[in-house]
């Protein structure tokens, strides 16, 4: 049956017709052609050829194939490319700037930060916090009347060696003149010094640096945290009166506090003063003389 019907439609296709114009008035053959649905069907084909080509070309090198939807255009294709590789560098800085918080955090609450991969002052970071990002929130109490006296007191010069990565070659200022009452001790998790000074007295800057937190802490009142060069952060607690706020640019001897007695963890007015590189806390007392 199936033969049959094929061997039909084979001989259909072969079958020839003649296709005829006539004069309307004159009823005389003007034009005539022997054809066949085959033959039909292969003028069909190789006429389509060409016009698909042509087509094609069209779409691929003229900018008529903006026009198609979902075709975006050239320079819309180059920036979908480069936001995905921003994307991708700014998934790798927050990252990196969560790590960085997350140790901050950790001295500011008196932890020890876990070591990973990222230093406290890589290159990285310096543009990250100050460009991109705010590090933390900045608290103060507005209704201090010293506030005013000490920000337009004049800073202490005093030289500052800038040449040398070694701590020890840097003069580092005296945050506060005082006593010291209670020294570093890392096996008590005491990673700092405290430092009784006058009443009300002003904190002063170690090295030159910018603010990178300026905060309240239920443990440490008042704190605010500076981040200098050499990997150096310094640290101060139980403030009164915070003088600056994040992003401020100090230099040292720079006055940045009032010394006061604020936070659960203090037993009196006094400066709590640490000194962190590369996530390890120093003791202040080896690089500044109280």
């Amino acid at each position: 049956m199936e033969k049959r019907n094929k061997k039909k439609f084979l001989k259909k296709l072969k079958e020839r017709y003649r296709l005829m114009i006539y004069d309307d008035n004159t009823f005389q053959a003007v034009w005539s052609i022997r054809i066949s649905q085959g033959r039909v069907v292969k003028w069909a084909i190789l006429g389509l050829i060409p016009v698909i080509l042509i087509t094609v070309l069209v779409i691929f090198f003229t900018p008529i194939r903006q026009l198609i939807p979902g075709y975006p255009p050239p320079n819309q294709r180059s920036e979908l490319i480069r936001n995905d590789i921003l994307i991708d560098s700014l998934k790798h800085h927050i990252q990196l700037q969560n790590q960085y918080l997350e140790s901050i955090q950790d001295v500011v609450h008196g932890r020890v930060p876990e070591d990973d991969s990222i230093t406290m002052n890589s290159p990285e970071m310096d543009s990250l916090y100050m460009e991109h990002f705010e590090i933390a929130n900045y608290s103060y109490n507005h209704d201090s009347i010293f506030r005013q006296h000490f920000t337009n007191q004049p800073a202490p010069e005093e030289p500052v060696a800038q040449a040398e990565d070694n701590l020890a070659l840097l003069n580092l200022f005296n945050p506060i003149d005082g006593i010291v009452t209670d020294n570093f001790n890392n096996s008590t998790n005491h990673y700092g010094i405290d430092i009784v000074g006058k009443p009300e007295a002003p904190i002063y800057s170690t090295l030159e640096g910018t603010v990178i937190q300026a905060t309240w802490t239920p443990d440490t009142g008042y704190v605010i945290v500076i981040q200098h060069g050499h990997n150096l952060v310094s640290i101060y607690k139980h403030n009164l009166e915070l003088l600056k706020k994040v992003g401020d640019t100090v230099k040292a001897g720079d006055i940045i506090a009032i010394m006061g007695n604020t936070g659960e963890l203090t037993t009196g007015p006094h400066l709590h003063f640490e000194m962190w590189q590369n996530g390890k806390a120093l003791d202040p007392a080896d690089y500044i003389e109280f």
